[in-house]
């Protein structure tokens, strides 16, 4: 999954009962497909953002940003990474929480090995956003298939 950070050098003192989620996305995220991630998003705000009751989309879907490029300033080896802005995702509360002066969150998330994120007013959260991937097949191990050719819950292999 992917790890997101906040910038929690922004006071929190705002009584937002809508909540803009704002979320790019680095790393492997040219991996995960942008059709099906809503739901994946959808879930991570209303896990996160307790008081969520339903989410609005704002916009319909991710668009590509220019990349991101990582340099490791001792020996000046440079990484080059793809950089997806998600939909926006508008959080209705019930009650209000406490959010930024124009109740805006701003996410990042990392996707891959490399995270590069001032740690003094970045904050990494506890939960991980899980994306689809592409192509994703559904296995079955050796314990999961019965003598009939059926799966645990009976299904025709």
């Amino acid at each position: 999954g992917c790890v997101c950070f906040r910038d929690d050098s922004v006071i929190r003192d705002t009584t937002c009962t809508a909540l803009d989620v704002k979320v790019q996305l680095t790393g492997n995220a040219g991996e995960f497909t942008l059709n099906g991630s809503q739901g994946a998003l959808e879930e991570f705000v209303i896990l996160e953002y307790a008081g969520t009751q339903s989410v609005q989309w704002l916009s319909a879907e991710g668009t590509a940003r220019p990349s991101l490029v990582y340099e490791h300033w001792e020996s000046g080896v440079t990484y080059i990474e793809g950089l997806t802005k998600m939909p926006t995702a508008r959080a209705l509360q019930r009650p209000g929480i406490k959010g930024t002066p124009d109740c805006v969150e701003r996410l990042f998330c990392f996707c891959g090995e490399r995270q590069c994120l001032d740690p003094i007013r970045h904050n990494a959260m506890t939960r991980k956003l899980v994306l689809p991937r592409p192509n994703a097949s559904r296995r079955l191990d050796a314990d999961s298939v019965g003598a009939e050719g059926e799966d645990e819950e009976g299904r025709r292999l």
